[in-house]
């Protein structure tokens, strides 16, 4: 077996839809204090979506949100798995005319992981998603439409997540009625995350891009199955599906007072939110 504190660039060439694909991806099994996965347990996988550009891929070891949510998945005893979006050109997941390679990537890249007697005792039915910005948006348009198999303890979408109205009639192709009704698809971004905002400190300026917008959206999608209602405001921050929800019931939409796109704590929403997911017996038929 294998524990990694310093995410190491690894090669792998994965089975797209039409073609083998390659990519980078990192590892992290130790988090920052030396606490190691107990191999020995049921392992979950955490793999976190990288935003536009893929910065926070390329910062590796440097980047403080890596490290913020690493150490929230260790102490929850999942692997860390951070891919890097294969299209090297526009550093994007969610082109349309690139999702299906990219989801089938992903897929053959969790398969491979599973796989890999290194990594001892992964239960496949604790498989956790994390996107950000653009990796929300992929997550939305695309992965929780056609891959349901592969997010079999839930999914965060923070900072977009957009619904992907070209395949309405899909939704429930892939998802068990047990996943529709244990499985918590989350979006939590800023409530200031509306595009206007950016970041002085550190020069970077609005992106233009409404995410309270395309993730309400999303969560309505994903609630009622493309249709309406389905969903309580619980609070003036946060509303969640119910029992009425003919998709995922225990979809939720939070919004973060006072924080936009690039203030939101990775690690912070990430330790209230993954003590929710669906862990169930391992490696259970979905």
């Amino acid at each position: 077996m294998e524990n990694d504190y310093n995410p190491s660039n690894r090669r792998f060439n994965g089975q797209g839809e039409v073609k083998t694909i390659a990519s980078e991806y990192h590892v992290i099994t130790t988090d920052r204090s030396g606490n190691s996965i107990d191999w020995n347990k049921p392992v979950g996988l955490l793999i976190r979506l990288h935003g536009d550009g893929a910065g926070e891929y390329t910062r590796g070891q440097a980047s403080t949100t890596t490290w913020e949510y690493a150490d929230e998945a260790i102490a929850n005893n999942m692997m860390v798995i951070i891919p890097r979006t294969p299209d090297v050109a526009s550093n994007t997941w969610w082109q349309a005319t690139e999702r299906a390679e990219h989801r089938a990537y992903l897929e053959s890249l969790v398969d491979s992981v599973i796989a890999d007697p290194n990594y001892p005792n992964i239960n496949r039915s604790d498989i956790f998603w994390y996107g950000y910005s653009g990796g929300a948006e992929f997550l939305g348009y695309d992965f929780i439409t056609n891959a349901t198999n592969y997010i079999t303890s839930g999914a965060i979408l923070t900072g977009g997540g957009g619904k992907p109205s070209w395949y309405s009639y899909r939704h429930e192709s892939n998802a068990s009625d047990r996943q529709k009704r244990d499985v918590p698809i989350s979006w939590v971004l800023g409530a200031n995350d509306n595009g206007t905002e950016g970041m002085p400190a550190w020069g970077v300026p609005p992106n233009g891009f409404d995410a309270v917008t395309a993730s309400k959206q999303g969560f309505e999608y994903y609630c009622s199955n493309n249709g309406a209602g389905g969903y309580t405001q619980v609070s003036a921050s946060k509303y969640e599906c119910n029992n009425t929800a003919s998709g995922f019931k225990r979809a939720t939409l939070e919004y973060l007072p006072r924080q936009n796109h690039y203030t939101v704590n990775a690690g912070e929403i990430l330790g209230s939110y993954l003590p929710q997911r669906a862990v169930t017996t391992p490696n259970i038929v979905n």
